[in-house]
């Protein structure tokens, strides 16, 4: 009897050891877009003044995002890249789709036809629309796109606390240049 309750105990020890570890391994949840944003609201230019370094973005000190409505909802939006206030930058256009037609905050990007699609959501925003807060669900990459090409420090600073408290990694923000500081 004493080595079926050491052995049910045993078991009991070793699934709670198992179970454990498997929600400690398993990967955070995505964390959600804090709320809704009008539609239209996107469509023009936006400057990126902060981001997490990625490959795609590699020598990029110039970045502007525009965004232009083409029905049902959906977006080309055409990413330029400049190394410097010389270069006149590579650009790559997508197809913006919403995944989320009645928050408008989670869209699907699709690059050269749709053989390359990536998901972002407009975590945050501003109230008056004036910057917004891109990041990809896997909370590895954030960017903060403004209306004007560059922000003050108080802002970044505010920037840096919002992208912190959604659960990415603010201590690799980088603030780069744009393209308005070179007279586009």
């Amino acid at each position: 009897m004493k080595n079926f309750s050491f052995v049910r105990s045993f078991a009991l020890v070793a699934a709670l050891a198992l179970a454990t570890s498997a929600m400690a391994a398993a990967p955070p949840a995505p964390v959600q877009p804090t709320r809704a944003l009008e539609l239209l609201h996107l469509s023009g230019r936006w400057y990126e003044v902060a981001r997490v370094p990625n490959l795609a973005e590699k020598d990029c000190a110039f970045a502007t995002t525009d965004w232009k409505p083409v029905g049902d909802g959906k977006f080309k939006v055409t990413q330029t890249c400049a190394k410097s206030p010389d270069d006149h930058g590579r650009t790559i256009t997508a197809t913006a789709d919403p995944l989320d037609p009645t928050g408008n905050a989670k869209w699907r990007m699709n690059y050269f036809g749709g053989l390359i699609r990536r998901d972002y959501w407009v975590m945050d925003h501003a109230d008056d629309d004036s910057w917004l807060i891109l990041g990809m669900p896997g909370k590895h990459y954030v960017w903060v796109l403004s209306r004007q090409p560059r922000s003050p420090q108080a802002e970044r600073e505010q920037f840096i606390e919002k992208i912190a408290a959604l659960g990415y990694d603010a201590g690799k923000l980088v603030f780069p240049l744009t393209l308005a500081s070179r007279g586009n």
